[in-house]
């Protein structure tokens, strides 16, 4: 199986540090990881982080599971949507973290924001899970609400994780293990 995690906007592969932390226990556990670099993270341009996308995985989504964190879930959803004959097949998963569905202020992301096509990329995913916390400085829970509602999966929300900036991510990577069926455990 194949996953990619993509940063958000401002970030790197090794900001926050959960993104290299994630990644080495998917490696160690026998799966293929990517955590590409965006081009202009502080200026985003929505087709350079979609050819980034599509570059790493070869334009095949077929049994991926990719990963966003904030800016880099908009760009994951944006692939998804776009009319490829290589990418057709569908994404094993989808999962967003702390992603905007709507404006937070912040001018450099706008062209990145919905409007999507939901009914598209229902179709190109077959799982969606969202992580959002109430204590997000940036990106509200209401958001979270909005995309599993539109995308019709599954929400966990936390109280106390800000914009999830931390080193590690527990929660997730247990969410990963049960979802990609690995046996055992990572070895915490």
């Amino acid at each position: 199986m194949r996953i990619l995690i993509a940063h958000g906007f401002r970030a790197s592969p090794q900001q926050p540090g959960w993104l290299l932390w994630l990644a080495a226990l998917l490696e160690k556990a026998g799966m293929q990881t990517y955590v590409p670099q965006f081009p202009n993270p502080h200026e985003p341009q929505v087709h350079e982080w979609v050819d980034t996308i599509n570059q790493t995985l070869d334009g095949n989504f077929e049994e991926a599971v990719l990963i966003g964190h904030s800016l880099g879930g908009l760009a994951i959803l944006k692939a998804l949507e776009q009319p490829n004959d290589t990418n057709a097949d569908k994404a094993a998963a989808v999962i967003l973290v702390g992603t905007p569905i709507d404006d937070v202020g912040r001018e450099q992301i706008i062209d990145f924001l919905p409007p999507l096509d939901w009914q598209k990329l229902k179709t190109r995913a077959q799982h969606f899970g969202f992580f959002y916390s109430e204590d997000d400085p940036y990106v509200p829970l209401a958001h979270g609400q909005q995309f599993a509602e539109l995308l019709d999966g599954h929400l966990q929300s936390f109280k106390d994780r800000g914009h999830f900036e931390q080193k590690e991510f527990l929660e997730l990577a247990q969410y990963l293990e049960h979802f990609l069926n690995i046996p055992g455990n990572f070895n915490w």
